[in-house]
């Protein structure tokens, strides 16, 4: 199995691929999925100017084909959860009761 910087350099490699310099940072943890297996929380932090990519095309779901594709490859069973934010929303305050 890789370890968490193996896998966020396969993450970075893709998503630079597919985004270009608008991705910002990729941040993995582990995590467990509702079943209880293993997995990678992948959280893509993305300039606002990616948005429209990601939302109106099919790079979503090919960035995140492409990484479990060659994580697979790498011998890598465990799952990888892609998520994307931009910096602002991620530093937005939140209502944990909202």
């Amino acid at each position: 199995m890789l370890d968490l910087e193996q896998i966020t350099e396969v993450a970075r490699e893709v998503a630079e691929t597919r985004l270009g310099k608008g991705l910002e940072e990729v941040r993995v943890k582990p995590m467990c999925d509702w079943t209880g297996r293993d997995g990678f929380d992948v959280l893509m932090i993305v300039d606002p100017s990616v948005v429209p990519i990601l939302t109106g095309t099919d790079a979503a779901y090919w960035t995140l084909g492409e990484i479990g594709e060659r994580l697979s490859q790498l011998g890598e069973p465990r799952f990888a959860y892609v998520g994307y934010v931009t910096r602002e929303e991620l530093e937005a305050p939140h209502d944990p009761d909202a």
